[in-house]
Order: C-alpha cells, then structure tokens, then sequence
C-alpha cells in the first residue's frame, strides 16, 4: 500500500500482484480428431482437470488438448469439445449445432469439403438466430 499527502490532496493504491483473467459469458466449440472421448459426443469442459478427464496432452490428443486449453486459459468460461472420428467433420459438427451459447467454432479440418461442412454449421446455426465465428487449422 501506498499513501501520498499533498496539501489538499489525498490519495491511496492499493498494489496487488494478483490478475485475474476475465471470463466469457459465451462457450466455444471444438471439432477436432483425438483419441480418447466418444465420438460426435459433447464434452463441456471448465477447467484443466476437467479437460484431463478426458482428452490426454500426448499423441493423438495433442491437437485437441492444446486448443481446449488455450482457450480455458484465455478466457472462455466453458468448451464443448467434439471429437471427430474417421475425418467426419460433419458429424462432430452437427453435434454442437444446436448448443445455445456458442459465440465460436474452431475446428482442425484443412480438407475442401471439410471446410465446406464448417462453413454450412455455422450458416445454419445463423439462420436458427445463433450466430457464431468459424476458425479453421491451415495445411502445412
């Protein structure tokens, strides 16, 4: 704590080390392949043991592992997670359409016709008065 006296004036600071990261109100939606959870099922998912529960840091899960906890981190309240089984992106997709309170969707897909079945989700969830942003991965 720190105390100033000028003549007339009179201030007082509190000093924290503390921050505190805000949170979303809005969830976040990721389709993307990994080994462990059932496939097209969605996993809502607030903290990192939550997301350890089910989805492992290592090997096939990696992907979707670090982008679960990029955004817990960053901010966002809750993630539903969809694993994505045998490249049906479509299927995962379909799965968080209609989960109310999603501002964004990121997925991993880097295929055309993937990218296609994306972009028809959130069209769709647009026209249903549920508007939210698609990212996409990138080819190497």
């Amino acid at each position: 704590m720190t105390e100033n006296q000028r003549p007339g004036v009179y201030s007082r600071y509190d000093i924290s080390s503390a921050y505190v990261t805000p949170r979303s109100g809005a969830y976040c939606a990721v389709a993307a392949k990994a080994r462990g959870g059932e496939e097209g099922k969605v996993y809502a998912i607030g903290s990192g043991a939550g997301l350890k529960a089910v989805f492992s840091p290592d090997g096939e899960d990696e992907a979707m592992f670090g982008c679960v906890d990029i955004l817990l981190r960053s901010g966002v309240s809750r993630v539903l997670a969809v694993k994505v089984g045998e490249g049906d992106y479509a299927k995962a997709l379909a799965a968080i359409e209609d989960e109310e309170n999603v501002g964004a969707v990121v997925c991993d897909c880097t295929e055309a016709a993937d990218l296609a079945a994306l972009r028809a989700a959130v069209l769709r969830s647009a026209e249903a008065l549920r508007e939210r942003v698609a990212f996409c991965g990138a080819a190497e």
